[in-house]
């Protein structure tokens, strides 16, 4: 038998922008995800431990950290979730550190 329900497919966003984290919502939730939005890092990593999240799409730089440590969080946890990195920063360094730790970085110019 085909069921005619699509599984639940969840994107976590976390963003401190919440203009930007609003456009990015209404743009996944219109493709037909479930999106689960954060401000902040801390907000973030709880929803990882509470969730099961498909794609988490995270800003560089948070009012309480940056997005290395959510990556750092993940490899402990070996959690292998798909990440995209947001950032405005042109400084090379951030997007090498995410490289290396084995994560995608999506440059945005707001």
């Amino acid at each position: 038998m085909v069921s005619l329900t699509q599984p639940e497919h969840f994107i976590l966003v976390i963003d401190d922008d919440a203009i930007a984290s609003q456009r990015i919502s209404d743009f996944i939730h219109s493709k037909g995800y479930n999106v689960i939005v954060c401000s902040d890092l801390e907000e973030g990593l709880f929803e990882i431990t509470q969730n099961t999240v498909d794609l988490i799409l995270i800003n560089y730089w948070l009012k309480d950290g940056t997005a290395l440590a959510l990556l750092d969080k993940l490899n402990k946890d070996k959690k292998e979730t798909p990440v995209i990195v947001m950032s405005e920063t042109k400084e090379n360094q951030s997007v090498l550190a995410c490289f290396r730790m084995g994560f995608w970085i999506l440059l945005l110019n707001r």
